[in-house]
């Protein structure tokens, strides 16, 4: 795969997996954009599933690993030209936090996302379409990126590890007892 730009999305393939609108807007945007794949990096009960959609969808350009432990995970992650991160519009989907995005921004790399719910409140530092017309751009912006991903790892490596976490977590328990 070192000749194509790599798209990764990493994830357990569950019963809460939401891999199909990815696939769906992967095909027509490699469409438009040349030796570009996906590597899908997880395994799950949906995943034979999610292969087996590929297929009948017609996406060659596309690598399924099946289960990695977390660091191959991060080494995949790592090696890939950009990830992403797609949230249905779904009443669920407003609630979620995505710790992916949050993984991807802290690892430095360049993160195609819809913008929607939480992954909009990082529009600052992902590359976001808003509905499926726009991925392309996404793509394509993500693909040569203009740094904001550097500007999203220090935002989390400001805000969101686990001492800062940890520590905000104390004060708030002693504002509670005192």
């Amino acid at each position: 795969i070192d000749d194509k730009k790599v798209i990764v999305y990493t994830g357990h393939l569950s019963r809460s997996s939401d891999l199909e609108p990815i696939l769906s807007i992967f095909k027509e945007t490699s469409k438009k954009i040349d030796n570009m794949m996906l590597l899908v990096v997880g395994g799950g009960v949906k995943y034979e599933g999610y292969v087996n959609m590929a297929k009948q969808m017609g996406i060659e350009n596309i690598k399924f690993t099946g289960f990695v432990n977390a660091e191959k995970a991060a080494e995949y992650v790592n090696a890939g030209d950009a990830c992403i991160v797609y949230y249905p519009r779904t009443e669920g989907n407003k609630y979620r936090s995505s710790m992916k995005l949050r993984e991807y921004l802290a690892m430095g790399k360049p993160v195609i996302c819809n913008s929607f719910a939480d992954l909009e409140r990082f529009k600052e530092y992902t590359y976001q379409f808003s509905n499926d017309n726009e991925a392309e751009e996404a793509f394509r912006k993500a693909l040569k990126p203009d740094k904001r991903e550097a500007k999203g790892q220090k935002y989390i490596e400001e805000n969101m590890n686990w001492k800062k976490v940890a520590e905000k977590i104390v004060e708030r328990i002693k504002a509670i007892t005192s």
